[in-house]
């Protein structure tokens, strides 16, 4: 089976996408939360990212693998023709991200509040 494949995989079931909005800054995030530590540090050392470990609020131990701006714009470009359930958030991050130049905003404020709340908006979608 095809690695990228395997991961968009769980990616479809056990990740997210979104945008983040800390004072006027807005950034590209996505992560994939699960209760096996072993599968995610392998795909941290496959895709970058910061993994920690969820806060407590199940009776099993959460682990988050976190990717951020160009880093989860990389991981999401590779494994955009396996997804399913989260393509249309993808496409709509990866445009986002690339709309970055160097880190630094090319968009006004009301640009990038439109994407976040679309992405949003698909995350809550039947």
């Amino acid at each position: 089976m095809d690695k990228l494949a395997y991961v968009a995989g769980l990616f479809n079931g056990e990740g997210s996408i979104f945008i983040l909005k800390a004072n006027q800054t807005y950034f590209l995030c996505s992560s994939i939360t699960n209760t096996n530590l072993p599968v995610l540090t392998e795909l941290k050392e496959l895709i970058g990212g910061q993994l920690s470990e969820y806060p407590q609020t199940r009776k099993r131990r959460a682990f988050k693998l976190r990717l951020e701006s160009k880093v989860a714009k990389a991981f999401l470009e590779k494994v955009l023709p396996y997804l399913r359930i989260k393509r249309e958030q993808a496409k709509l991050a990866i445009k986002f991200q690339s709309r970055k130049v160097n880190g630094k905003r090319t968009m006004t404020i009301e640009e990038q509040e439109r994407y976040r709340t679309r992405i949003s908006a698909l995350n809550f979608q039947k």
